[in-house]
């Protein structure tokens, strides 16, 4: 009998219609964002260290969708920049309830690479849900962008 290592990841609500799932030891930490009223903050403190914030449900990129309605408090999801990039850590907004950790090495996985969003990898199916596998590099591209544009 053959053993699968298992595959860790962190299944992420970003917005009312995706759903990533991130590997575990790419997470840092899941922190509350009080006080963001209608909007999640661009950028916010963490231990010590400012932080870019991307929001999926931020209707102003229409690459993105439209954004859920949390209130005045809402999760933050830090993950580890990449080697190299000019932020060690960025922040990803999360919406809904849905938030699980999954050995996807256990899991039955239906491949829909077919219907993968703009700034991931690849998509696949579990439990009748789809979900999403960022392309990290993508996403910190859109943030460098978002920082250096003119507010």
């Amino acid at each position: 009998m053959t053993e699968q290592t298992p595959c860790w990841c962190v299944l992420i609500p970003c917005s009312e219609n995706l759903n990533w799932a991130l590997p575990q030891n790419c997470l840092g930490e899941i922190v509350s964002a009080p006080d963001y009223q209608d909007t999640p903050p661009k950028v916010m403190l963490w231990r010590g260290c400012e932080i870019p914030v991307i929001d999926l449900g931020d209707e102003t990129d229409p690459r993105l969708g439209d954004r859920l309605q949390e209130g005045d408090n809402g999760l933050v999801a830090v993950v580890l920049g990449l080697q190299d990039d000019p932020f060690p850590y960025w922040g990803l907004q999360i919406h809904g309830t849905q938030l699980a950790v999954k050995d996807l090495s256990a899991e039955p996985l239906e491949d829909i690479h077919q219907d993968t969003a703009d700034l991931c990898s690849t998509a696949f199916q579990l439990a009748g849900d789809a979900y999403q596998v960022p392309d990290l590099a993508k996403v910190q591209n859109l943030l460098s962008d978002r920082l250096a544009a003119p507010a």
